[in-house]
């Protein structure tokens, strides 16, 4: 298996779990702003999408609505790389699964066992 490999695949999960965290701490943030508004209370209400859109709609002054709508359109490129990755990285999991078993082909060796002569 080719070390090129593994290293591409390492730096595709690295750089997804740096998206990933990018992504919760996005997410921590537009939490304390809705529940500091008393529009949800647990966390995992922001994956309801009638929760999110009642707190969209919700009359926030200017600055907290203009951070709640930089938020979001951060998080949706984000979702979207981070599924990129993921896919990626699936992707080269398959060619190094591929690339070892071709490379245990090209090592098993095959004896023909000689006729005996009679």
């Amino acid at each position: 298996m080719h070390p090129d490999m593994k290293k591409q695949r390492r730096e595709l999960e690295h750089t997804r779990g740096q998206l990933a965290a990018l992504q919760n701490s996005l997410l921590d943030r537009l939490f304390i702003i809705f529940r500091h508004h008393a529009l949800i209370e647990n966390k995992s209400e922001l994956h309801d999408a009638a929760v999110r859109q009642r707190c969209l709609n919700h009359p926030f002054d200017s600055a907290t609505r203009s951070e709640v709508e930089v938020i979001i359109a951060q998080l949706r490129p984000l979702s979207e790389g981070i599924a990129r990755l993921k896919l990626e990285g699936e992707r080269l999991q398959q060619a190094m699964e591929q690339q070892a078993r071709r490379e245990a082909a090209e090592r098993r060796v095959i004896y023909d066992v000689p006729a005996t002569p009679l």
